[in-house]
Formats: C-alpha cells, sequence, structure tokens
C-alpha cells in the first residue's frame, strides 16, 4: 500500500479573515480526503487557538522558529501617532525584512528536511506579502520538495526597488512549481508585474461548501426584528474588515445620498478595524446614526444571519482579491453591488447576477442601489443567477478538485 502523501501547510501568524478561512478550509478538505496534512506556523497565542478551534482534531499543528517583522509592523499600525511618524517608525523593518530572508530559507530548509513532506503550500496574502513565506517557498525548493505551492489570496503590488524586488521574484519563481492565485486577473498581475512564467501561474477560484441549514424565511423576518429593522425597511449589509482601501466611506456617502429618496432604508456594517473609529466618525458628521448599524467583529453564524437578512449586498472596495463574503452572498441567493475591481468581475457578472460600478463613486453606487430597491424582480432575478453561478463554479469541491491536480500533476 503507498503512503498517504504528507502535506505541509505553512502559514504566518498575520492570517486573518478571509486568508485565514481559506488556511482552514483547505487543511481541513485535504484532511477529510485522507492526506496527512500539518500546519507550520510562527509563535502566536492567538493564531493558536483559532486554529485549535477550526482544524480537524487530525490535523498536525507545528510551531517552528523563524524571525518576522510582521506582528511589529502590525503594532506600530495600531499605534495611534500621526502617519508620517508611524512611517518612520517602520522604515528600518523594510531592511531588516530583507536581512531576515536568507536566515529564514536556512532555518527552514533544515526543519523540512526533517519532515520530508511530498507537497508544502505556502499561504500568502497578496504578493509579495510575507517574505517568511517566500523564505519557506526558497527553502522548499532548495529542499527538492517534489511539489511546492505558493497561494496568492489577494491583487499583487508593483515592485517597489526594482533590482532588489526583481532578484526575490527570480529567487521564488525557480523555486516554487506552481503560483496559484485565486482569481484570473491577479495571475495576470504576477506575470506582468513581477515576471512569473505564465506556465506556472494556474488560478484557483476560491470555493466555499454551501450553507448547511439556510435560514428559513420566518428565521430572517425574526432576526431582523431582534436588531430592530421594521419589516417596511430594506437592509443593506456590507461584511469586510475596517481597512484602508475597503471603500467604507464611499458607502456611507452613498448612503446618505440615498435616504433622500429612500428614508426607510438601514445599511449594517458588519467587521471591525483599523478604521473604524472614523468611520463611525463619518456616519455622525452625515447624519446616519440612527440609520447605519456597526455591528463589529461578528462569528461566522452571526455573519450568515445579517446576510441571510439583507435586501442587498454591497461591496464598495477599492482593491481586492476574491471576497469569501460575496461568495457567501452569492450563496444565499442576495443581488450584489460591487466594484469592478480585482477578481470581482470574475464573481458578479454585471447585468446577470448583480451591479458593477466604478470605485471611489459615491454617486454611481447610490444609483446602482436606487435601481435595484426600486426594481425588485430584477434584484430577485440577480440573486438567483448568482446563487446558480456560486454553485457551479464557486463550491468547495471545484477548488479542491483542482488543487489536488495541482499538487500532483506529472
Amino acid at each position: 500500500m503507498a503512503p498517504t502523501p504528507k502535506i505541509l501547510i505553512f502559514a504566518e501568524n498575520y492570517l486573518y479573515g478571509g486568508l485565514e478561512r481559506y488556511l482552514f478550509d483547505l487543511a481541513n478538505a485535504l484532511s477529510v480526503a485522507g492526506y496527512s496534512v500539518e500546519v507550520v506556523h510562527n509563535r502566536s497565542a492567538g493564531f493558536s487557538q483559532r486554529m485549535a478551534a477550526n482544524l480537524h482534531p487530525s490535523i498536525l499543528k507545528r510551531t517552528a522558529w523563524w524571525l518576522s517583522t510582521d506582528g511589529l509592523s502590525g503594532d506600530i499600525d495600531r499605534l495611534r501617532f500621526p502617519a508620517l511618524f508611524k512611517m518612520a517608525l517602520k522604515a528600518p523593518l523594510a531592511v531588516l525584512r530583507l536581512l531576515f530572508f536568507p536566515i529564514n530559507v536556512l532555518a527552514l530548509s533544515t526543519q523540512l528536511k526533517l519532515c520530508r513532506p511530498a507537497v508544502v503550500h505556502i499561504v500568502d496574502g497578496g504578493y509579495p506579502g510575507s517574505l517568511s513565506g517566500l523564505a519557506a517557498a526558497t527553502a522548499a525548493g532548495l529542499c527538492g520538495t517534489p511539489r511546492v505551492v505558493l497561494s496568492i489570496l489577494s491583487m499583487p503590488a508593483p515592485r517597489k526597488v526594482p533590482l532588489l524586488d526583481g532578484l526575490l521574484d527570480s529567487i521564488v519563481s525557480r523555486s516554487v512549481g506552481v503560483v496559484m492565485p485565486n482569481s484570473i486577473i491577479a495571475g495576470r498581475s504576477l506575470s506582468s508585474l513581477h515576471g512569473f512564467p505564465n506556465a506556472k501561474i494556474i488560478a484557483v477560484h476560491t470555493g466555499l461548501d454551501m450553507p448547511a441549514n439556510p435560514l428559513s424565511a420566518a428565521d430572517r423576518v425574526a432576526f431582523r426584528l431582534s436588531q430592530n429593522i421594521k419589516t417596511d425597511e430594506s437592509l443593506l449589509c456590507f461584511v469586510a474588515s475596517f481597512e484602508p482601501g475597503k471603500g467604507h466611506e464611499d458607502l456611507l456617502e452613498a448612503f446618505a445620498l440615498l435616504l433622500r429618496t429612500q428614508p426607510k432604508a438601514r445599511l449594517v456594517l458588519v467587521g471591525d478595524g483599523k478604521t473604524r473609529l472614523q468611520n463611525e466618525a463619518l456616519a455622525k458628521r452625515l447624519g446616519l446614526s440612527s440609520s447605519v448599524i456597526f455591528a463589529g467583529y461578528c462569528t461566522d453564524s452571526r455573519v450568515k444571519q445579517w446576510v441571510s437578512a439583507c435586501d442587498l449586498f454591497v461591496f464598495p472596495s477599492h482593491w481586492e482579491g476574491l471576497p469569501y463574503s460575496i461568495i457567501e452572498a452569492m450563496q444565499s441567493a442576495k443581488p450584489i453591488i460591487a466594484t469592478s475591481v480585482g477578481g470581482i468581475p470574475e464573481l458578479v457578472e454585471d447585468g446577470v447576477s448583480g451591479l458593477l460600478v466604478p470605485p471611489k463613486s459615491p454617486p454611481a453606487l447610490a444609483d446602482a442601489i436606487v435601481r435595484l430597491l426600486a426594481d425588485r424582480a430584477l434584484a430577485s432575478r440577480f440573486g438567483r443567477a448568482a446563487q446558480k453561478r456560486a454553485k457551479e463554479e464557486f463550491s468547495m469541491q471545484a477548488m479542491m478538485k483542482k488543487t489536488e491536480e495541482i499538487y500532483f500533476k506529472k
């Protein structure tokens, strides 16, 4: 009998939101499929607790040693200091990151030689993302790992220092067998901005299991009433971390325009993060305090309740990969209004399963919302088309089938 293939997933503990969810879904699906799965991560009490709560018991979780500036960079971001002062504090970290890279390659090579996996899969954000993740990819290549896969789950950023970044791109490209972005547009950007050969880029769309127990119509009504949303009020929903570039400000300004003609509309913003306080202040300045709900961080089950209870799902981001929350809204048959950025047009077909608008345009966003609130038949048709598309193209089964093909293709 052939031995069970061992798959090692490398993850930085800075992962959160959709990145963390992808890691958990991937590892659990591989474990259920019968593979020997190990998740290697750097030390973090909070991350370890979330893994213990979300990963299948059969999955081996191991902390490993490497040098990283990501935690310190995040701590600086959370300081209540002027932006220029924070930039000055973070400047030396760029040098440290580069110095840490060869050290991490050596340290991780030693550890990989001990466990000898068939596949090393690095889960990263946008490229270049975590340099320790790229060091793991390089180490796996040096160790002769049969298959090295680098997942890119957001849009790549351009090179900042062309000479150094170009060298890093060359090292990583030679080390990995497959670069696996979760959108076609991200794959094209990896090629044009970083020179990755097209033959090594295989886009695999993020997939989700359909909800096992979707909320009934009665449950949705009961949930809305529990949140003081009246039966004659229209509810808009946006689920995303409060981070720069997510477009919360645009949505609030669009909502203020909407209320001029649709005074019975409500808006819920689900999530937490760095820009939440300034958006709460903006809502107050715009006179929206009684119409906007800042729901804060919510569990997965509570997020599903908000998405299921809404009439329209709105996603106004300026820069995006392939958002989980849009897929969840599609699964719930919600009509979607989103910006035409990143991988979003690969999810939402304009005029078929939703409406796409330009980013940073509150008037265009408001007009699209008014259109769907005024034409409920069109909105319902969009919702049904979105649900059908989610089942056919963005399922967990489809994602795992393509991922396994990448792992073991000759």
